[in-house]
């Protein structure tokens, strides 16, 4: 039998949300092709900022995504991706394990890796590539899905001032939300029933669950305020009067209210409406 699960009430605010909450993965000025990442030893005034012409910070957070189409394991973990715009570039990974920490589940031919403040590096034997250093996202789905579920979030979330309904398409002032990814929002069960069997959400679902990539829509990616690394949700929470509230090394996240679904959500709490997950 099926694991209940419930939507939440999603109430009419009294603040104005912003009117885009969530990343746009399509934004090539937060998530740039390889052909755009500077070198290693080139300093991109796109990426970075000076006070005084001599240090350098970075003006922004930035990510690199690309879809694994390959995969090498000898010395150390090398992955063979290919970006938006058809470039396919090794990324070897450097670590203190060699890449070797990566679950054998997560490296897999289609699924997408998200490497953060990501440079353009050249190999010894001529080719140019990423030398990753740190541990990257790897997210469970290919990139064009995940471009595609980017848009689906930025029409349909919850937390847009104009609210529309994933199972009918039409605008509401509130929805009730998904209260597995606390994003998507029905006007009730029926729509519910429409968006999970016939509109992808029991596929798009579990793939928006993942913490990262919760973390990865909801990061200010405009205000840099100190680096951030995978796992995105390694983070410090505090839970008080007011809701919770987020801290990844003083990187901001939006709305304390979509916070409070990322947590119900992971802590598995439900609501008491609509059964879960939807039936015809």
């Amino acid at each position: 039998m099926p694991r209940e699960e419930k939507l939440a009430d999603d109430p009419e605010r009294k603040e104005k949300l912003p009117k885009q909450q969530y990343a746009n993965f399509r934004n090539e000025e937060t998530f740039p092709t390889f052909a755009s990442l500077q070198g290693e030893d080139d300093i991109n005034m796109r990426f970075y900022d000076t006070a005084d012409g001599f240090n350098y910070t970075p003006r922004k957070h930035w990510c690199f995504l690309a879809e694994i189409v390959d995969i090498e394991q000898f010395i150390r973990v090398k992955l063979i991706v290919r970006d938006v715009a058809g470039a396919t570039v090794p990324v070897a990974f450097h670590t203190d394990d060699r890449g070797t920490e990566f679950a054998h589940s997560q490296l897999r031919p289609g699924y997408t890796i998200a490497i953060l403040y990501a440079h353009q590096h050249g190999f010894l034997d001529f080719t140019t590539g990423i030398r990753q250093e740190e541990y990257c996202g790897i997210i469970s789905t290919t990139l064009a899905e995940l471009f595609q579920l980017s848009d689906l979030v930025h029409q349909y979330s919850t937390g847009l001032d104009i609210k529309r309904c994933h199972g009918c398409d039409e605008q509401k002032a509130s929805l009730q939300k998904c209260s597995r990814c606390s994003i998507f929002g029905y006007c009730n069960k029926s729509c519910q029933i429409t968006g999970w069997h016939d509109r992808g959400h029991k596929r798009d679902c579990k793939v928006i669950r993942d913490n990262d990539l919760q973390a990865m829509f909801l990061l200010d990616w405009d205000h840099f305020e100190g680096f951030v690394k995978f796992p995105l949700d390694d983070t410090t929470r505090t839970t008080g009067k007011q809701g919770v509230t987020r801290d990844v090394k003083s990187s901001k996240y939006a709305t304390d209210e979509a916070l409070r679904g990322m947590v119900a959500a992971e802590k598995g709490v439900r609501p008491k409406d609509l059964s879960y997950p939807p039936r015809k």
